[in-house]
């Protein structure tokens, strides 16, 4: 699997992911509506695998996972289902479930149980997925992820805006976060507090951090801890800085 590329779905890829699922008798309805978050398999600039998770609360939908019918049982399906499953995490799901006309011992073996009417939350049953009339033979089928350790590549932690020049991904249990920002030069965040407790490391750059105190300057390499509920201003003067964050308990704004 060296040469392939697992990433997310780019508007250019439509055409080809709706190709592919056609080709493996799975509803292509999915890929323009825009509920949910799609991820291809590429390999030498061709589409050979798809698969996607709609977040529902703490509950997730995976669908439309399909590989190339000259690249089954090399794993890919598996990878895709490792990747969706990060993702799942990355939105606080604690269980998934899916429906599977002819893949159920597939599933199986991924951890998926069979789903009955009665344990299968309404709010799916009522989605689209789950009354399109193509899906009315299929099994459903569930699994708990909550209580698992979850292994996040480095192409499932997209970075999102925050503040302009700021940009950050977050990964959270339950009592802690981890939050990655990148900080543009001449960048600032105003004075704040927060109940979490922050302890940042400064990974290149650095962040100055303004405080009753006095000013902190933390380069590379070097550590802040602030207790919670401190007032405090943080910027960057003329270089740009990349930082971590851990807070405990979990900062709902960057969940």
């Amino acid at each position: 699997m060296t040469n392939v590329a697992c990433r997310y779905m780019q508007d250019a890829d439509r055409d080809a992911v709706c190709l592919l699922l056609q080709q493996n008798d799975l509803p292509a309805d999915g890929v323009t509506s825009g509920q949910a978050t799609f991820l291809v398999l590429e390999e030498k600039e061709q589409i050979i695998g798809c698969g996607a998770l709609i977040p529902m609360g703490r509950f997730g939908v995976i669908r439309s996972i399909a590989v190339h019918k000259d690249r089954q049982t090399k794993g890919y399906g598996r990878l895709l289902l490792d990747r969706l499953q990060s993702i799942a995490a990355l939105h606080n799901v604690d269980e998934l479930f899916l429906l599977t006309v002819n893949a159920s011992a597939f599933f199986k073996k991924m951890g998926f149980v069979h789903s009955g009417q009665l344990e299968t939350p309404l709010e799916i049953q009522q989605s689209e997925l789950w009354e399109n009339p193509c899906c009315s033979g299929a099994e459903s089928m569930k699994k708990t992820i909550s209580r698992q350790a979850h292994y996040f590549p480095k192409e499932t932690l997209q970075l999102q805006d925050d503040l302009p020049g700021v940009k950050l991904w977050a990964v959270s249990l339950q009592k802690t976060m981890m939050t990655y920002f990148t900080v543009e030069a001449n960048s600032s965040f105003a004075e704040h507090s927060h109940e979490s407790e922050q302890i940042t490391m400064v990974l290149s750059g650095e962040l100055f951090f303004s405080m009753e105190e006095g000013t902190h300057r933390v380069g590379a390499g070097e550590v802040i801890a602030i207790g919670a509920n401190i007032p405090h201003a943080v910027y960057t003067r003329d270089k740009p800085a990349t930082a971590v964050d851990a807070w405990s308990p979990v900062m709902d704004k960057y969940r």
